[in-house]
């Protein structure tokens, strides 16, 4: 069985966002609490994400599936989710399963607020 993730939480400049750093294996289970943790800043009212996943060492279908169900809720109420950091198998996976067009991928967490910041000034 997987170890859970840890989570850090970043604020940012404005007050419906923030970036979610989970650590360790994003898979069958640990995805519900990763999902419960994201659930709950939404249900707070941050609507735009930023998940760095450069601390994810390995990611299933499970965890796929709960980012891109996460990503439909938060499009539902016109937030935005954007990934960051992916290596390794993690970026693999997203290649594997094609997953990378459905995304709002950035290399690093620096350039995913940056374009965060184009959007909320825009």
């Amino acid at each position: 069985m997987s170890e859970a993730p840890n989570y850090i939480m970043e604020d940012l400049p404005w007050d419906n966002s923030v970036v979610f750093r989970p650590r360790g294996s994003l898979d069958i289970y640990t995805a519900p609490e990763f999902r419960a943790a994201l659930d709950g800043l939404k249900e707070n009212g941050r609507m735009h994400f930023i998940l760095d996943l450069s601390g994810i060492e390995y990611i299933d279908s499970t965890g796929l599936g709960s980012l891109a169900s996460f990503m439909d809720k938060v499009k539902k109420d016109d937030g935005s989710l954007r990934l960051a950091g992916l290596q390794g198998v993690v970026h693999k996976a997203f290649v594997f399963t094609n997953l990378l067009d459905l995304f709002n991928i950035s290399a690093t967490v620096e350039e995913a607020i940056e374009s965060l910041a184009d959007q909320m000034q825009g």
